[in-house]
């Protein structure tokens, strides 16, 4: 289920009748004890940490408001769906390490570095050495702690920030963990996440390249 979060409130798509609706409104038309009350209609954690019950009863409140036109939302209002208390980015994947070491390579480091990486990799049709990452990358997830506070909502403008010339993005998938969680197992961990987002992860690539040297 698709959700945004505006001024009145939570909205969801409701892609059988093509439109976004507002689930307190949708809310009104299903009984209160079907799991979705005033905060899980206004808080998107509070939505997700309510689980399947929760997205059932939300389901249902769609289906019964299907025919009210007055539960009808505009997403052109909805903002941050919540505020961050936390923010980890991730690089899981062997491939996507070596392209992006590659592009800094290319872009920033010294013409000589270039040449040498370009002339290894034609001749030998392998990986550049340099390029591949260490072995913790393989025994641990590699992640930075990203800035909470910098987080914008979809159509919100992004600044350029002065100190860089190569602002850059990646399309990134995320994960909201709906609960508290601490030396989790893999299927805790699994359970804990309540939801997911598309996130534009914005990065200052000259400088990035500079940490890297």
């Amino acid at each position: 289920m698709l959700l945004r979060s505006t001024p009145g409130g939570l909205i969801a798509r409701d892609d059988e009748a093509d439109r976004w609706t507002s689930l307190p409104a949708a809310a009104a038309h299903a009984p209160a004890s079907e799991g979705l009350g005033e905060t899980e209609t206004h808080d998107v954690l509070a939505f997700l940490a309510g689980g399947e019950t929760t997205r059932t009863a939300a389901a249902a409140a769609l289906d019964a408001a299907r025919e009210d036109a007055g539960a009808a939302a505009d997403p052109a209002s909805a903002g941050l769906p919540f505020r961050p208390r936390s923010l980890r980015a991730f690089m899981l994947f062997e491939s996507h390490a070596i392209a992006s070491a590659r592009m800094l390579v290319k872009h920033f480091f010294p013409a000589p570095v270039v040449r040498v990486m370009e002339t290894y990799e034609r001749v030998t049709r392998r990986t550049f050495p340099p390029l591949k990452p260490k072995k913790a990358f393989y025994e641990r997830p590699e992640l930075y702690v990203a800035n909470h506070t910098a987080v914008l909502a979809d159509g919100e403008p992004m600044w350029w920030p002065s100190h860089t010339r190569a602002l850059d993005f990646e399309l990134e998938l995320a994960f909201v963990l709906a609960r508290p969680l601490a030396d989790a197992t893999p299927e805790e961990a699994a359970t804990a996440i309540g939801g997911w987002l598309v996130l534009n992860d914005w990065s200052a690539r000259d400088v990035q390249a500079q940490d890297a040297r």
